[in-house]
């Protein structure tokens, strides 16, 4: 092809690429994967320490999706968009390389042809439209792959570096790049034999790789049961599975790849993969054969070349010079497409078997993974097949190798209009609708992967509707405090909260336990919802569920009184989110501060709660603090509650205590994490009746040294706050 026609050709694939995949690209719903992933992100945006960063492994998932997102939920954007640009990001580094690979293997015309059904094909514009890690995985895996190629052609110290940083950042989006562990040595074997040679920086690449992987082993519960690296099923594991269960894992992926590929680009990919994979690997055997039998002679024998070739050029791999095989000779463009199919037949086909090897049942989000390795010999098919129908014919009759006429360029250009429109026009009517309508879109619903209509659009984990109540409790929560609580789950509606309520004014985002009564939830006196709650915030409950369903069912007879304000009914009719009020009463022994006393320039004391003024001798006073860190404590400090006298020195109670007895030090309170922490001082039995101070104040173990306390600009004495007056009678 010209220069210039490939330069168009690739600029208007560009503007097709940004056209689909940015148009109304708020318009998808957002869903219960994607709001979880915004809320590790926002977690890890407003990070207290390590543990922030990987809080995603503790959920059994990789952390990488999640640290990517953190600057990209910094961008003014509404954070389910700025969210999905990062989907939108990682697809435009696949598209170029499927490009750039498609080139390096079989040409320009089949790179353009295999970025152009890259751009159109429905699987990856959903999964670029989304906020999943899906993309994201995608990108790694060509990446890794465009690497192993680079390191089989360059086999030193520097290929395989960037190899294992390409393989480490696979390892940290998905277990499921564990199967390219073993599909990279395939890969070399096929692509450049004579690499191999040289295996050691190979498992230097490998040794990195774990290197980066290894950092999720920082978190204490990476081992646990409930953690990431127990959800890929183990070796044993692997070799007991049913043959029933990968059967039917296998068939349901194929449905859904026939779903989200479109049918007659299905077939031009499957049957183009089955056929190149199986005659592909036998040719590289045969030829690894007969390198063995002809070893020394320095000649090697040609295979019959396929498609029909006339040129005796040798392949240049996009860099104009010629392809060297693992004997230091020169090979045509045909036998260095064989390898280039039998590489990406090998990768696809390892990286489905990783998919169906993973603990979990595969979703349809998965096929990405798989599919970005057979864009390559699709573009291949397909711009062979628009070529020259003379050529198709020549296949289709046997009659290759006779002279054919040459095709004039209306007839090629007739061809190509027609293949490239058998192949993309059901693509683009797909696309159409998921861009304006995603409702009607003829979504895959199967027993085995679950239906994605009901994931994203229909089901308890769709958040359609979700911005409209949202926008409701911002409204509300801009002429009073409010408090949100939601069932404790990950997904929706809890994450989907957080992911558009977070940082909002005035509000106050908290949980419930499943069946568990608001206001036995709030008699815990637990965090901010508590203090809002107490001192006049309105309460929320927002309930996903079926009309009448079990979980709104268990909602009402646990919390009498509420009264729906809203409910949104999702596409169906089958699911709804509603938004109830729930009356409550706060407690009348709490007291909340204002002007707030602060000790030291990090922590606030916003409140207590006492149950009583008034005791006799040998009594007890139970006091319950409610602590604010405006910032994390750099150190450990006691805190001490005395009932004094007015002259120096003279107590009649005292008790000095870590917060929660030592169970939540100073260093581990989080900004505007509310800390309830709660004493009871005995009182001495000697005690004259009168009139005592309850102060209350914070000191340094080690050295007795107080922190200052202050109450706006005012310095107090004694480094410390009185609480109340506690009056002690004789009887």
């Amino acid at each position: 092809m010209e220069r210039v026609e490939v330069i168009l050709g690739i600029l208007a694939i560009v503007a097709l690429f940004v056209a689909t995949r940015l148009y109304n690209l708020g318009l998808l719903p957002l869903t219960g994967s994607e709001a979880t992933a915004i809320s590790w992100g926002l977690q890890a945006q407003h990070a207290r320490d390590w543990s922030d960063w990987l809080v995603a492994v503790r959920e059994g998932a990789q952390p990488l999706h999640s640290w990517l997102l953190v600057p990209v939920l910094g961008l003014p954007l509404d954070r389910v968009q700025a969210a999905r640009l990062l989907s939108v990001s990682s697809g435009a580094v696949t598209l170029v390389l499927v490009y750039l690979l498609t080139r390096r293997l079989f040409g320009r015309a089949q790179a353009l042809a295999a970025a152009l059904l890259f751009v159109c094909t429905p699987l990856t514009l959903v999964h670029d439209r989304f906020a999943f890690s899906s993309a994201l995985l995608g990108a790694a895996a060509l990446l890794v792959l465009w690497r192993t190629l680079n390191w089989c052609e360059q086999p030193g110290g520097k290929s395989a570096a960037t190899l294992g940083l390409a393989l480490g950042a696979a390892l940290l989006t998905s277990l499921h790049a564990l199967s390219l562990l073993l599909v990279i040595p395939g890969a070399a074997l096929i692509w450049r034999p004579a690499s191999l040679r040289r295996w050691w920086t190979l498992a230097n690449a490998y040794m990195l790789a774990g290197l980066l992987f290894s950092v999720v082993y920082t978190d204490p519960f990476a081992g646990a049961d409930e953690g990431a690296q127990s959800s890929g099923r183990t070796a044993p594991k692997l070799a007991t599975g049913s043959s029933v269960e990968w059967m039917t894992s296998t068939w349901a992926l194929g449905k859904a790849s026939r779903t989200y590929l479109t049918e007659p680009f299905f077939v031009l990919l499957g049957g183009g993969l089955a056929a190149a994979g199986s005659i592909g690997l036998q040719r590289v055997l045969r030829k690894l054969a007969e390198q063995g039998r002809g070893h020394g002679r320095g000649t090697a024998s040609r295979a019959p070349a396929w498609p029909p070739e006339r040129s005796s050029r040798t392949h240049t791999l996009g860099n104009g010079v010629g392809h060297t095989n693992g004997r230091g000779t020169t090979e045509t463009v045909a036998a260095a497409k064989w390898r280039g199919l039998g590489v990406c037949s090998l990768w696809a086909a390892g990286s489905a078997i990783g998919m169906l090897a993973g603990e979990s049942a595969p979703a349809s989000a998965d096929l990405v993974f798989v599919a970005v390795a057979a864009f390559p010999v699709a573009g291949l098919g397909l711009s062979w097949l628009a070529a020259s129908p003379i050529r198709l014919l020549e296949i289709v009759t046997g009659l290759a190798g006779r002279a054919r006429p040459a095709a004039s360029w209306r007839t090629q250009g007739a061809t190509a209009g027609t293949v490239l429109g058998l192949c993309l026009g059901p693509a683009a009517v797909w696309d159409w609708s998921l861009l304006t309508n995603p409702t009607t879109v003829a979504w895959h619903a199967d027993s085995q992967l679950g239906s994605d209509r009901a994931r994203y659009i229909e089901g308890q984990q769709s958040g359609y509707g979700l911005p409209d109540l949202a926008e409701h409790l911002r409204e509300a929560a801009a002429h009073r405090p409010i408090v949100v609580f939601t069932e404790d789950i990950a997904g929706m509606p809890r994450d989907g909260l957080r992911a558009l309520l977070s940082d909002t004014p005035m509000l106050e985002l908290a949980v419930s336990p499943q069946g568990v009564p608001v206001a036995a939830r709030l008699a815990q006196r637990l965090g901010n919802s508590y203090r809002a709650a107490s001192t006049g915030a309105m309460l929320f409950y927002l309930v996903s569920d079926s009309r009448g369903g079990a979980t709104e069912r268990t909602f009402r007879d646990k919390n009498p009184g509420v009264r729906a304000v809203k409910s949104v009914v999702k596409p169906g009719g089958a699911s709804r989110l509603v938004l109830y009020e729930i009356p409550w009463q706060p407690p009348g022994n709490d007291r909340w501060l204002n002007p707030v006393p602060r000790f030291g320039d990090r922590i606030a004391l916003r409140g207590y709660a006492l149950t009583a003024t008034t005791y006799r001798a040998e009594g007890t006073v139970e006091i319950t603090l409610y602590w604010e860190a405006e910032a994390t404590p750099a150190a450990s400090f006691t805190v001490f509650t005395h009932i004094v006298t007015d002259d120096p020195g003279q107590k009649i109670g005292q008790l000095d205590q870590l917060p929660l007895g030592g169970g939540r030090t100073t260093t581990t309170w989080r900004p505007r994490e509310i800390i309830t922490d709660t004493y009871a001082v005995q009182i001495d039995p000697n005690a004259p009746p009168g009139a005592y101070r309850l102060i209350v104040g914070m000191y340094r173990f080690e050295t007795l040294a107080r922190l200052p306390v202050s109450l706006g600009s005012d310095p107090l004495r004694d480094s410390s706050y009185e609480l109340a007056e506690i009056i002690l009678t004789s009887s």
